[in-house]
């Protein structure tokens, strides 16, 4: 039964009432709370890198956890079903997948795209979601990811360095290397508000930093 199949991570930090829409949302879907694990970035910020690979950790604990869902704490689903997200992730070759995240009344994230001659990376953003189906990506967003958990076992973590940003483009690009593909399912849509809880300054430094380190690699 999917119910008992999909653990939650969520990565909480900034404010309290988004957390409770994201969790209620979650709940709506027919999930109850000891499928969900909660990661406060608030008392202690570990960084998202960190607070994942926490989470995840704590999730697989449980043997029957076939999928991992990765979310923002400003995630939330709105009438809709995550069983195409799982249709998706039981196709040949495919270990990441993500919806369309809705950021504005008219605007949306879709695929992950990265450059790769400078190896920079970055959503691409649409003005009309047209649901086509499922479409493979270089790279899909940590803050709303279901990833198959064998791929954690073989892959491995999200990588700490990061701290936060280029961790997710990292994450699928090594997952990508090894057989496990990426791929958005424009038949759900969810509601994110974009980096509702990073200041500017902070968003710049860490993804000019993490794009060198991401070179590097």
């Amino acid at each position: 039964m999917i119910m008992k199949e999909v653990g939650f991570v969520i990565i909480h930090y900034g404010a309290e009432r988004l957390l409770g829409e994201c969790l209620r949302s979650i709940k709506s879907l027919g999930f109850s709370g000891e499928f969900i694990t909660v990661i406060n970035n608030n008392k202690n910020n570990i960084g998202f890198a960190s607070g994942v690979n926490k989470g995840v950790n704590e999730v697989l604990k449980n043997k029957y956890i076939k999928y991992i869902f990765i979310l923002n704490n400003d995630i939330s689903f709105v009438g809709q079903s995550i069983k195409p997200l799982i249709k998706c992730l039981n196709s040949p070759n495919i270990g990441i997948v993500s919806p369309i995240q809705k950021i504005d009344k008219n605007l949306y994230i879709t695929e992950g795209i990265i450059d790769k001659n400078r190896f920079t990376a970055g959503h691409k953003f649409v003005t009309i979601n047209d649901k086509t189906g499922i479409k493979l990506a270089d790279f899909v967003s940590g803050s709303c990811m279901l990833v198959r958990r064998d791929v954690f076992e073989n892959v491995g973590w999200f990588d700490e360095r990061y701290f936060m940003y280029y961790e997710d483009v990292d994450f699928c690009y090594r997952a990508n290397k090894q057989g496990y593909k990426s791929a958005l399912v424009s038949s759900v849509v969810i509601k994110h508000r974009s980096s509702a809880s990073i200041n500017k300054l902070d968003k710049e430094y860490y993804l000019a930093r993490n794009h060198l380190l991401f070179v590097e690699k």
